[in-house]
């Protein structure tokens, strides 16, 4: 079994590493040539973000994060009378 250190070094090692991947991309090499290019983090790295923020019980209040606050103002959420239309659509068809 590891030993308490080790499992807080790989823990903080995985939230280094997903906090640079989503902060700054990840660096692609071009094998022809060489070059090196930083392509913005993947939906599979933001997934797996946040899960581990998830299932560390990290929740965020969108009063005190502006970001969270504009990505929710961002995403197309439907309001309740889109809702109840979309589920009496569904059975109606």
């Amino acid at each position: 079994m590891a030993s308490n250190s080790k499992l807080t070094r790989i823990f903080n090692a995985l939230a280094d590493t997903l906090g640079d991947i989503v902060a700054e991309g990840v660096p692609l090499q071009d094998p022809e040539t060489g070059k090196i290019t930083v392509q913005p983090a993947a939906a599979a790295y933001l997934a797996v973000a946040r899960q581990f923020l998830k299932d560390n019980n990290y929740e965020a209040d969108a009063d005190k994060h502006p970001g969270l606050k504009k990505l929710a103002q961002t995403l197309p959420f439907a309001g309740e009378e889109e809702l109840a239309l979309a589920g009496k659509e569904q059975y109606t068809h």
